[in-house]
């Protein structure tokens, strides 16, 4: 036997065990230890093969069918690869009841030594369906069971994990956490000698996200600098154009408006040939705020107004909310008052469909901007009021000091001294919460 047939052959005799229901324990005697059967298991190259032979004969396995048997344990092998793979297109395409429905047929089989695979799978599932932790739960045990999984090596599945962890982390806003599971991708990553070693790429893409989400923009430059140097060496043309999007992104928060333009439409130009609307989108979102700040209403006013006419092909609508936000920002400064009104009003409609507090508490904010500068000042208090109320309900101490002293305005503006008394004493309430927070009133 060699070094290949010892593994294959423990392997096979592993799963036996497993189907058998039987423990190390259970099979070791005077003859073989149970230290013995796990080196033949895991395929130790130096074991005895008279022991071999004796444990597959103490099982009833046959030496002389075992090539054929392993034949078929390789064809069977391939066929559960492939359903693998085919849940994992379900689950990138948003087919998540199919998914779910192919997890469960899978999870009934014999599947012992695919559990890694499988709770991995799940987690993805929950993941898309925005269960964080349930996610999270799967996707740490599918890291404790990879040593079993053969399809665990194909994939770099525990460097993947790791990956999907970090997004996690990153969409309940624990980025410093996030950023512990992206280093930790990335120490097994250069371990896992599988197929897929593209999942390097999204981790180091990922950690650049990450750094640049909590103001780390030096450092997230530096990363990315590094990504840029293996570019060539990136095969997946939606890591490639985030690449590009990010490039852009960060020299836009330093400043570099012309290389930052420059990436933007040479990403834009990758996003289109690959019909990426999610990345198209966030690359025209930073292309109009490039025109923006460099005082091009006109173009960046082009740049929002195709990013809305992607809106049936765009999955995050909060890029959809955020367009219609700058766009009626744009009106605004160029006293279209009528069309700002229109831009956040769809806006608002967005922030309520897919109920983002946050975003909407700034999108009734700007509405009652244009109503106050329209000098519909009763209707711009209703506006600042609702905002006022949506920022209380999420703690948002700073928008609804700001939604107040705009009411207060308002009221100056009606004449209304007692109001605009209210509204001054409202804010110093406002204002003492915020200075609690910080620690301001404690005494040294």
């Amino acid at each position: 036997m060699n070094v290949f047939q010892i593994a294959e052959i423990g392997k096979f005799i592993r799963k036996i065990r497993k189907e058998r229901g039987l423990r190390l324990e259970d099979l070791s005697d005077e003859q073989i230890s149970t230290a013995t059967i796990s080196n033949i298991e895991r395929g130790v190259p130096h074991v005895n093969q008279e022991k071999v032979l004796y444990l597959m004969k103490k099982m009833n396995l046959d030496m002389d069918k075992l090539p054929e048997i392993l034949v078929r344990e390789n064809e069977d092998m391939e066929s559960m690869f492939l359903k693998f793979h085919a849940i994992e297109n379900m689950l990138h395409l948003k087919q998540l009841d199919a998914a779910w429905e192919s997890l469960k047929e899978i999870s009934e089989e014999s599947t012992f030594q695919y559990q890694a695979t499988i709770r991995s799978l799940k987690g993805r599932y929950y993941l898309s369906c925005k269960k964080w932790r349930r996610a999270e739960r799967e996707l740490t045990e599918s890291n404790l069971l990879i040593q079993q999984d053969p399809y665990a090596k194909k994939v770099c599945l525990e460097a993947l994990n790791y990956n999907l962890l970090a997004y996690c982390s990153y969409k309940q806003n624990h980025l410093q956490q996030a950023l512990k599971y992206i280093e930790k991708g990335l120490e097994v990553v250069g371990t896992e000698a599988g197929d897929d070693d593209q999942i390097k790429y999204k981790l180091m893409m990922d950690r650049v996200v990450y750094l640049e989400k909590i103001g780390r923009i030096e450092e997230a430059l530096n990363y990315v600098d590094l990504l840029w140097e293996e570019i060539s060496e990136v095969r997946d043309i939606t890591v490639l154009i985030q690449i590009y999007a990010l490039k852009a992104e960060l020299l836009r928060k330093i400043k570099l408006y012309h290389d930052a333009i420059r990436y933007a439409k040479e990403g834009i130009n990758l996003a289109v040939s690959a019909k990426d609307y999610d990345n198209l989108t966030f690359l025209w979102t930073t292309l109009g705020t490039l025109y923006l700040e460099l005082g091009n209403k006109e173009d960046a006013e082009t740049c929002f107004k195709l990013v809305l006419s992607f809106q049936d092909y765009v999955q995050d609508k909060h890029k959809l909310l955020l367009a219609n936000n700058i766009l009626g920002s744009i009106y605004v400064l160029q006293d279209r008052l009528d069309e700002a009104e229109s831009a956040f009003m769809k806006a608002i409609e967005w922030g309520e469909k897919i109920k983002g507090t946050k975003e909407l508490v700034h999108s009734v904010f700007l509405l009652g901007k244009v109503k106050r500068h329209k000098g519909e000042y009763l209707i711009a208090i209703s506006h600042y009021k609702r905002a006022s109320d949506l920022a209380r309900k999420i703690d948002w101490n700073q928008a609804t000091l700001r939604c107040y002293f705009e009411i207060a305005n308002c009221y100056r503006q009606l004449g209304d001294q007692d109001n605009l008394k209210k509204y001054f004493d409202l804010m110093n309430e406002v204002q003492r919460e915020i200075d609690t927070k910080d620690g301001l009133f404690q005494l040294q």
